[in-house]
């Protein structure tokens, strides 16, 4: 067996960008909606939907679901900068640097907010997931990814500290 075919037949990672339009294509009635760049009011939405096919609330919940995924999978789990929880002594003077900057801040309040819209959309059966929570959901997970993956994130003292710490926390997880 050849290198290419050895290759082909390993599963592909996870990728932040397919989840996130798997969430789109799960609740989009017209792409256009949640794949342009600005925001459209009520009445666009309203006419660009009438008439069509609504998705069920099975696909808002996996589009929720799908989105808090794709910026679990661009980060891992870490919530300390947003605020949430107390770091062990060791880390709090790093997380309380963190705190300050505001592009980690956004994108660790981010995933907390998708955090708990994902444990509602697969856990909480009375929990009600309409078109527009779904969708609210995608945006913020897409803002975050960008975030992530696009520009300095990485590079910066801020980012670079914050995916540090994520790896610190998951492999100090049981």
């Amino acid at each position: 067996m050849t290198d290419p075919q050895r290759q082909s037949d390993r599963p592909s990672p996870i990728r932040p960008g397919d989840l996130l339009r798997h969430a789109r294509r799960a609740v989009a009635r017209n792409p256009a909606l949640v794949f342009s760049g600005h925001a459209p009011s009520a009445d666009e939405i309203a006419a660009v939907l009438a008439g069509l096919p609504s998705p069920s609330e099975a696909d808002h919940r996996r589009a929720v679901s799908a989105a808090y995924y794709a910026v679990f999978h661009a980060v891992t789990l870490a919530l300390w900068a947003s605020g949430a929880g107390t770091p062990p002594p060791r880390l709090a003077s790093a997380v309380a640097d963190l705190r300050r900057d505001e592009e980690v801040r956004r994108v660790a309040e981010d995933l907390g907010f998708l955090s708990g819209a994902r444990r509602a959309a697969d856990y909480d059966h009375f929990a009600q997931f309409t078109e527009a929570r779904a969708l609210g959901a995608i945006r913020v997970a897409s803002r975050a990814v960008g975030t992530i993956e696009g520009g300095s994130f990485h590079t910066t003292e801020g980012g670079g500290t914050f995916l540090q710490l994520v790896a610190d926390q998951a492999r100090t997880r049981p």
